[in-house]
């Protein structure tokens, strides 16, 4: 209860000098509170209550969520027990509950109640994903690593850390025994301020300022506040330096998510001039671009939600060239996920790439990530997580590195803290080699491919370093959509792969909603994926390496109509394209593919009959081949229409049916004869025609002998 009584002396210790309030009153403060996420007045003022009407015991549940947001994770679990005894819990008391254990590390626990939540609410409620997601990462830490021998992680004590928000450690440039950070606490410049800076005593939220503290006689000296000529009435967060220490670049904003970013020059470190400037580069807090890191001067790398990424906050970097900042550019998805990664740092070698990510590998809100770049692939390694005792089931982020490679500080929000996040120091046992040794040349986009090793043995070893790639699903709600935001990130993806690998071919397949007649969504699916193959082409893909195929709203991912009424989240889900890859599985690559996510209750079993299909042996009876759209109405008549278009021809094929079986596929075939209709069966596999290679597939296939006895 430490923690508890702390705050409720300090916050309400001075109201007693004037009044004494009814349990009325303080349960109205404590539910306003609570509403404002007012958390810490919100429980002070819910335990004066209790005091007052102790009977009440409706009032646990609110009670844990507030000792949870605190991070008084022992009381909120106690309180939550509490409120599971009364009569009519709400399903939100097992999510905090769930969310809760999983920060003290009872993992099983934890999924347990992540799952009663999910039984209790809609099927379409927003939060299903991330309380999937939640789950995931308590599996994750069932089986974490532990690096407890090679790592020793200790609280940087009471005397820095306080009771508010301690976050955002930044090493001196000129010592690594002073650090810079930013603390949002009862001390600060700006006071209690809402979210627009309008000074707010009873609802508002202590500001961030900038704080420094070094070794003296062995110990952190009591934190000291920057000048107010820097720190101000709003966010103060300092985010680096310049390489002499002679520049530090800083953020300026009504909260933590929307603001500008300035340069203020220095003398020395406690001198500095009247006026900073804004700091002008591609990187745009006013839009949420945040966390850089500089190197030598001359490169900056930041996380940005801006368009063209993988999801989420990305990382990009940019390089200072001829006196100005070049454009950003992504780190690309080995790196970068569908989740958000921030914070990053680039150890002394120039190829080592620390950062924080809420991926699911992860077991807290934020966990510490490291990647190497190889010279010889120039690519990044998969993530490795930095596992226990840095990571935690809280947020851990801001990682950075001493010079020498023995400590490094970051910041965390874990169960054994003084307030919400405070800061860490991991001490290493034996210094990180990344830190040690330097690289030639200094930075990994400056090795060029004619850098590489020419050696025999190297470049066997090179071919077989396996190479992830991770694409996403392509989506758009207009065709102008197809070529821009993160579409144009997974067909960048793409284009690299298949320009690395001149044998393999794709397929992309297009699909949309319910919104015409079957033939014409057909056919205008089929111009949407040659726009894109279009595009490819234009960035070297060979033609032949791509086919598409166009199957309009024959096979949906989610239903079109609800009850009898359109359902619009249905159609937006089915304005999709998907990417089948062909003869890459003997080369040294890893393909993922995330998926368009679908509410239960609204799956279509079209979508996964099509791709059951799809990935064996299957027939389609093809009733035209020509260059524009196909004018009978016999595409109406019948199921599973598509348009396929190979890339080195100027012809559309347009079939109907999708058959497992060649029995069922002539079946049709001589219906349509019947009509006088000229129509062919086609056979494939994995999506490609072997209509001129069926023999050497029998064996693998004997219902391809069928085929073959019809066609003579």
């Amino acid at each position: 209860m430490y923690k508890i009584l702390k705050i409720s002396i300090l916050l309400f210790f001075p109201l007693f000098l004037f009044a004494q309030k009814s349990a009325k009153d303080w349960r109205k403060d404590a539910d306003a509170y609570l509403d404002k996420q007012c958390f810490e007045r919100a429980l002070a003022a819910y335990l004066e209550y209790k005091k007052l009407n102790p009977q009440d015991n409706e009032v646990y549940s609110d009670m844990g969520k507030c000792a949870y947001e605190i991070g008084a994770y022992d009381d909120a679990k106690r309180f939550l027990t509490y409120a599971f005894e009364q009569k009519n819990i709400s399903s939100s008391a097992y999510l905090i509950m769930g969310k809760n254990l999983q920060a003290l590390g009872e993992y099983k626990d934890a999924i347990a109640n992540y799952k009663k939540y999910l039984s209790l609410i809609k099927s379409s409620a927003n939060d299903r994903r991330m309380v999937k997601d939640e789950i995931k990462r308590c599996a994750s830490g069932l089986n974490f690593p532990d690096n407890n021998s090679k790592v020793f992680v200790q609280n940087m004590g009471d005397k820095v850390n306080g009771d508010g928000d301690d976050f955002a450690p930044i090493i001196s440039p000129n010592s690594d025994e002073k650090i810079y950070f930013s603390s949002a606490r009862s001390i600060s410049v700006g006071g209690l301020r809402d979210e627009e800076g309008i000074r707010d005593n009873k609802f508002g939220q202590y500001c961030a300022d900038i704080y420094t503290t070094k070794i003296n006689s062995g110990d952190w000296t009591e934190p000291k506040a920057l000048s107010y000529l820097i720190n101000s009435p709003r966010h103060d967060v300092a985010l680096d330096f310049s390489k002499d220490g002679t520049l530090m670049f800083y953020y300026k904003g009504f909260n933590l998510f929307s603001g500008e970013i300035y340069v203020d020059t220095f003398k020395t470190f406690e001198e500095r001039t009247l006026n900073s400037t804004p700091f002008s580069s591609p990187m745009n807090g006013l839009v949420g671009d945040c966390t850089p890191f500089f190197a030598n001067d001359s490169l900056m790398i930041f996380s940005s939600r801006r368009s063209g990424g993988f999801g989420g906050a990305d990382l990009y970097y940019s390089i200072f060239q001829n006196n100005q900042w070049s454009d950003a550019k992504n780190f690309g998805n080995n790196v970068n996920s569908g989740y958000d990664e921030v914070s990053p740092f680039l150890a002394n070698n120039g190829r080592t790439l620390y950062f924080s990510s809420n991926n699911t590998n992860g077991i807290g809100d934020f966990d510490i990530y490291k990647c190497s770049f190889d010279d010889k692939t120039l690519t990044w390694s998969a993530p490795e997580n930095l596992g226990i005792p840095i990571n935690s089931a809280g947020e851990d982020a801001f990682f950075r590195l001493t010079k020498d490679g023995t400590k490094g500080f970051f910041s965390s929000k874990r169960k054994e803290g003084y307030g919400k996040r405070d800061l860490y120091i991991a001490y290493y046992k034996s210094p990180l080699a990344e830190q040690e040794n330097l690289s030639e040349p200094d930075f990994f986009f400056k090795v060029k491919p004619s850098e590489l090793a020419n050696n025999n043995e190297e470049d066997e070893n090179a071919a077989n370093k396996i190479v992830t790639y991770k694409f996403y699903p392509i989506v758009y709600d207009k065709d102008a959509d197809l070529l821009s935001g993160k579409n144009k990130a997974t067909l960048d993806a793409m284009i690299d792969f298949l320009n690395r690998n001149e044998n393999v071919k794709v397929t992309i397949v297009s699909h949309s909603d319910e919104t015409t007649n079957i033939d014409l969504d057909a056919f205008l699916s089929v111009k949407r994926a040659e726009k894109i193959s279009e595009f490819m082409v234009k960035n070297a893909c060979k033609a032949q390496q791509i086919n598409i195929l166009g199957c309009g709203s024959s096979f949906p991912i989610a239903d079109n109509m609800n009850d009898g009424q359109p359902n619009k989240i249905g159609q937006k889900l089915n304005r999709r394209l998907e990417l089948f890859f062909h003869n890459y599985q003997k080369l040294p690559v890893k393909l993922e593919f995330d998926e368009v996510l679908v509410p239960d209750y609204m799956q279509s079993d079209e979508h996964f009959r099509f791709k059951n299909i799809y990935k064996g042996l299957s027939y389609r009876v093809q009733v035209a081949s020509m260059k524009q759209m196909y004018q009978g109405d016999v595409l109406r008549k019948y199921p599973d229409v598509t348009v396929e278009k190979n890339g080195i021809k100027d012809t559309y094929d347009f079939s109907i049916g999708m058959f497992t079986s060649f029995q069922n596929a002539d079946r049709l075939q001589k219906d349509l004869q019947a009509q006088s209709i000229k129509a062919i069966v086609v056979p494939y596999i994995s999506g490609l025609s072997i209509l001129d290679t069926v023999k050497n597939h029998t064996s693998q296939y004997p219902d391809l002998q069928n085929f073959m006895k019809n066609k003579k």
